[in-house]
């Protein structure tokens, strides 16, 4: 579905080359296919972000899924090049100036000061992670990332309960009880 995304944001892309939002979602599709599936290569995934952003910036389209995205970018590229870790917190923190309910930029800086050992910060990575979840209680993404923020931190009964409300909220998503499954493991 990734896959399909990217491709249909290149369609819009085509329909309307001065319609930057399709843009955004072409970088971001790129990056976490790159991130979570590893079905594309970094240098790929990061060139064609990169031609989108460009793109984006050129049209003046500086909002604060903008910056969020160009955050993910330098996320991506940190593994290679510490500096961009700075420019990816620095991006972050632009986009949630400029929208302070901008979940991707929440859960992403969350995940940013979780990794980067320079700025390793777990109790702030929790608060983006949990205030992602606040603003929106089914995200599937962020309501993982939390959960794997409470295990981390030893908060497995919390996780627990938390994972029971979830699967009674979203029945279908199967991640949610494998991931009580394994804490159900690794406590008995």
């Amino acid at each position: 579905s990734i896959r399909l995304a990217i491709d249909l944001f290149a369609q819009a892309s085509v329909l309307d080359p001065e319609y930057a939002p399709p843009l955004l979602g072409y970088a971001d599709a790129n990056l976490i296919l790159q991130n979570n599936f590893n079905s594309i290569s970094l240098l790929d995934a990061t060139e064609n972000a990169k031609a989108a952003l460009d793109k984006a910036a050129s049209l003046d389209y500086q909002t604060s899924d903008y910056w969020a995205t160009l955050g993910l970018y330098h996320h991506h590229l940190s593994q290679y090049e510490d500096s961009h870790f700075l420019q990816a917190a620095d991006a972050y923190a632009r986009a949630l100036e400029l929208n302070e309910n901008n979940i991707n930029a929440y859960m992403w800086s969350a995940a940013l000061f979780s990794e980067d050992l320079d700025i390793k910060n777990d109790l702030e990575a929790f608060r983006l992670v949990e205030k992602a979840v606040d603003l929106d209680p089914l995200n599937r993404v962020a309501n993982g990332n939390y959960q794997l923020h409470l295990s981390d931190q030893g908060r497995d009964s919390e996780a627990q309960e938390n994972l029971k409300r979830l699967i009674k909220i979203d029945p279908e998503h199967n991640q949610y009880i494998q991931q009580l499954a394994a804490i159900h493991l690794m406590n008995d």
